[in-house]
């Protein structure tokens, strides 16, 4: 194994990465860098020296004269991403730019809500390149920037094995990758030590569903009721019926996870919204069958008032999660 070691202009003129005198990467003026140089990988691993002093991990892909304008796109782009903080300093800070909640005490604010599907599509794309993380649960693996959080660091790839990987494994890698997400969530970001927050702490046990196939897992993490708004929810439960067929969705209720709600119109005088919605002559439930419960949610969302919304999640939430982890 050798060193190169190199000047940051002499790479920029033979290059000609940029059109200025100096290298800026991620905003910083660059002096230097050095690599640990195999042939026989694809990229390497070493250091990037910057005009204040400071240094940082990176690692150099290395590509064909043929690939020269792919080598400039990804340099310009990765070269580009500013950031305001890294999550971990947001973390640290007492007093956050952004909120964690809604007026609604149990609805999460629609940026986190994006910013968590993100994340989920992000570590999705470092797996379809062969690639793994292995530090999601560090909140120095992120940083924030003016729309959303994005990950860093990304470091091992399943070139870096020696021996063959069977499929099994490579699912398990990528399921801890997820769960790590999950964890760093859960310790530092989605008020950790607050254990009353059902629809999160339902969010959170959906991770240890690890019977799905790799994208439906995905798929079904990024649709979870937690991330949804009241408009998603409703059009869930009105086109429930297009995800499986009536004899289906009977025998999913009939399983023993639902006894519970054989008798279901427990909310009395408590929601005011929901019990017009149940008590209209137009609409009958025996209030004991859960496929009547099914429709009867089905009516309250399709009636459209989020305040309805809130009454059935305060009332049914556990149902809802239960429901959609069967289907």
């Amino acid at each position: 194994m050798e060193k190169q070691q190199a000047s940051i202009d002499g790479v920029q003129k033979e290059h000609k990465l940029n059109v200025v005198k100096d290298v800026f990467f991620q905003g910083r003026r660059t002096i230097g860098y050095e690599l640990n140089y195999v042939p026989s990988q694809s990229y390497f691993a070493g250091k990037i020296y910057f005009v204040n002093g400071k240094e940082r991990d990176a690692r150099f892909l290395k590509f064909k004269k043929s690939e020269e304008a792919l080598a400039k796109k990804i340099f310009t782009q990765t070269s580009k991403l500013k950031f305001d903080q890294l999550l971990s300093e947001m973390v640290d800070d007492e007093d956050p730019a952004i909120p964690l909640r809604t007026n609604n005490p149990d609805r999460l604010i629609r940026w986190w809500r994006n910013v968590i599907r993100n994340l989920l599509r992000a570590v999705k794309h470092i797996h379809f390149h062969d690639l793994f993380h292995m530090g999601l649960e560090d909140t120095r693996n992120y940083v924030v920037v003016s729309n959303g959080i994005k990950i860093i660091n990304v470091q091992n790839s399943l070139e870096d094995l020696d021996d063959p990987v069977y499929p099994e494994q490579v699912n398990s890698w990528r399921i801890k990758d997820l769960k790590a997400l999950r964890n760093m969530l859960k310790k530092n970001i989605l008020l950790p030590g607050y254990d009353s927050w059902l629809d999160r702490n339902y969010f959170f046990d959906f991770f240890d569903n690890e019977d799905y196939e790799y994208c439906a897992y995905v798929k079904q993490l990024k649709n979870h009721p937690f991330l949804l708004t009241h408009a998603e929810r409703r059009r869930w439960f009105v086109e429930i019926r297009l995800l499986v067929n009536e004899s289906e969705l009977n025998r999913i209720l009939d399983d023993r996870a639902f006894d519970e709600y054989r008798d279901w119109n427990w909310f009395k005088d408590k929601a005011p919204r929901i019990q017009r919605i149940y008590k209209d002559p137009n609409n009958k439930y025996d209030g004991k069958s859960v496929r009547d419960l099914v429709e009867f949610l089905k009516d309250v969302y399709l009636d459209g008032e989020e305040a309805a919304d809130t009454e059935v999640r305060r009332s049914y939430m556990k149902f809802l999660n239960q429901i959609y982890t069967f289907i």
